[in-house]
């Protein structure tokens, strides 16, 4: 019995283990950094992609936010994420906070939509933000 758990358990593992590494892309500097990581629909076209966001606030800026910078970062957010296609701005067309249950870390769920099929690689994310650094982050894709 011990031995048939055990063979159970290491198949898992090892079919754990054997997943793609998801699409992670990463900026930042020592007042914000924001993580993005590739989301996978496979009932997606081709002309749609989804993001999973988090920004991160440094230390100094955690200690100094206001609660109306937080209501900004929960409920204004809708313009600060696009993506740059053949020289377009294509703007998230959603934009979903998450509760993530993290003290001064903001996550969203985005998706970006396009007449086009959408070439993940040649993409570029951008990121304005309004209510940090007031600085824009370019990320790029970092292959598969």
């Amino acid at each position: 019995m011990n031995i048939g758990i055990r063979n159970i358990m290491m198949v898992m593992v090892l079919l754990i283990s054997c997943k793609p590494k998801p699409q992670l892309m990463q900026a930042g500097d020592q007042e914000l950094t924001i993580k993005l990581m590739k989301l996978k629909d496979k009932a997606d076209p081709g002309n749609t992609l989804s993001y999973q966001a988090r920004l991160i606030p440094g230390k100094k800026k955690n200690e100094t936010g206001t609660n109306e910078t937080k209501q900004d970062l929960l409920y204004r957010m809708d313009s600060t994420f696009y993506i740059i296609e053949h020289h377009k701005k294509i703007y998230a067309s959603l934009v979903q906070p998450v509760a993530n249950g993290l003290k001064d870390s903001y996550e969203y769920l985005l998706q970006f939509e396009s007449d086009s099929m959408l070439d993940d690689q040649q993409i570029e994310m951008i990121y304005q933000d309004k209510y940090i650094s007031k600085r824009t982050y370019r990320l790029k894709a970092t292959g598969e």
